[in-house]
């Protein structure tokens, strides 16, 4: 099977937040907010607003378990991902964390009715240690993402001295 390439942003500490990240989050918010809408009216009564847009981001928003591994060099992290496209993936790298977020829109259509739906993945990891953000890179192999985030140059350089001495 071959292994689809995953569009990384790397933001590194002196680098604002990236705006398709915000754009990405703006838009997830913009479809929790009408699934929960329509939550709302399909129930027909006021009150549990709260229970409405918590329903709406289980119905949309997948948050898979991820699996990390560590080395003395790197962190390997597997995320399931099955029903994602890679053009529809993306990973941003910060020093301390990894944010995965993909988009998914499905439109079905027969004689009498159009379906869409849209599915949303979203996972932040906080690291242990520093990355190195341009160095991470993210693959997407048979339903499962596997991000490769090296340690920071410093981590290593001690993990070394540590050997030596």
């Amino acid at each position: 099977m071959k292994l689809a390439s995953v569009a990384v942003d790397r933001l590194n500490e002196n680098t604002e937040q990236s705006p398709s990240l915000v754009r990405r989050i703006q838009t997830m918010a913009e479809h929790v907010r009408q699934k929960a809408y329509e939550i709302f009216q399909s129930r027909g009564s006021h009150g549990r607003a709260l229970d409405d847009w918590l329903e709406a981001e289980r119905n949309l928003i997948a948050a898979p378990e991820p699996e990390v591994l560590e080395s003395d060099s790197k962190y390997e992290v597997r995320i399931p991902a099955d029903g994602f496209e890679p053009g529809e993936t993306t990973v941003t790298a910060l020093p301390n964390a990894l944010v995965v977020s993909a988009e998914s829109h499905h439109e079905q259509q027969d004689k009498q009715e159009s379906i869409r739906s849209c599915e949303f993945l979203y996972r932040r990891l906080e690291m242990p240690m520093a990355i190195n953000p341009d160095r991470v890179t993210a693959v997407l192999d048979g339903g499962t993402l596997r991000i490769i985030a090296p340690k920071a140059e410093t981590h290593a350089v001690q993990v070394q001295a540590a050997a030596a001495a």
